[in-house]
């Protein structure tokens, strides 16, 4: 062996409080596997220890009975649709070391209120939170430097948003449908504003853009 372990296949049955251990048979745990906990509705919260570096595509793909979550320090990257239609996850602590969010990451969270990037984070994939239609606040990391297509498409209760000047492009559909959206401030190095990118952004009053956020 390797001496590392990855999170897999856990019982679709299983309920409560889950309590990831940080080594497994004396292999460190370093990652939760692709659709690990996935459908696991009767899951209300998960420790996750911090040896994990990584979290995989749906990992904790519709886990409904989760509310809040904290990911440790450590995690790099979350996966393609690792939280999707996860509909009552309301809070997510993201870590200081998170560099990628993928693919439709957080789709569907409808009830996710606010999401707190850190500076380390540079890349937002496609969809990965749209329709998530109860998150209202968005702080973005300064160092972001991709944001994807549809990223925050269909984010309803969305009033305001700012955009670091290290990210170039935003994308076709990035913020569609954002209909409480009224400012949105980006930065100096925005160098195209793909089509559709504000499309249907109905309360959407200006947008402003300034050299660099303090």
């Amino acid at each position: 062996g390797t001496g590392f372990e990855n999170i897999s296949a856990i019982p679709r049955q299983t309920k409560g409080e889950i309590t990831i251990p940080s080594t497994v048979r004396g292999y460190t745990v370093i990652g939760i596997d692709k659709g690990a906990f996935a459908g696991c509705e009767q899951i209300t919260n998960v420790i996750i220890p911090e040896t994990v570096t990584s979290i995989e595509k749906y990992a904790f793909a519709g886990c409904n009975g989760l509310v809040s979550l904290s990911i440790p320090d450590g995690v790099t990257k979350i996966g393609y649709g690792a939280f999707g239609l996860s509909e009552n996850l309301k809070s997510i602590i993201l870590p200081k070391s998170l560099v990628e969010i993928e693919q439709g990451a957080f789709a569907g969270c409808k009830s996710l209120q606010e999401v707190v990037m850190h500076n380390n984070l540079t890349t937002i994939g496609d969809n990965a939170f749209e329709e998530c239609v109860s998150l209202s606040n968005i702080n973005m990391s300064d160092n972001l430097t991709s944001m994807g297509a549809y990223a925050f498409s269909g984010c309803e209760s969305l009033t305001s948003i700012k955009l670091p000047s290290k990210l170039e492009f935003i994308s076709e559909h990035s913020f569609d449908k954002c209909i409480s959206l009224t400012t949105a401030t980006i930065g100096n190095g925005i160098k195209r504003i793909d089509e559709f990118a504000f499309s249907g952004c109905s309360s959407l009053k200006k947008i402003r853009r300034i050299g660099h956020f303090a």
